[in-house]
C-alpha cells in the first residue's frame, strides 16, 4: 500500500494557526469596541476548533494506507 505522511495543509490553502488566531483577536476587538456581545463568536470558534481537530486527526494519522 501507499503510506500517506504528507501534511494536508501543504496541499490546501488554509490559514496558519497564527494567522487564524490573529484574525479572531482582531474580529473580537472590533466587536467589543462596537459594544456588541462576542458570545456568538465564541460558539463559532468552538465549532471551528472541533471541526479543525477532526480534520487534522483524520489526515495526520501515520498508519493510513491506501489499497489499490
Amino acid at each position: 500500500g501507499i503510506k500517506r505522511k504528507e501534511d494536508p495543509r501543504k496541499y490546501h490553502k488554509f490559514l496558519t494557526d497564527r494567522e487564524r488566531l490573529i484574525g479572531e483577536e482582531l474580529l473580537r476587538r472590533g466587536i467589543l469596541k462596537s459594544g456588541l456581545s462576542t458570545a456568538w463568536l465564541d460558539e463559532l470558534m468552538k465549532e471551528w476548533e472541533k471541526t479543525y481537530n477532526q480534520f487534522v486527526q483524520i489526515f495526520s494519522l501515520d498508519g493510513i494506507t491506501t489499497k489499490v
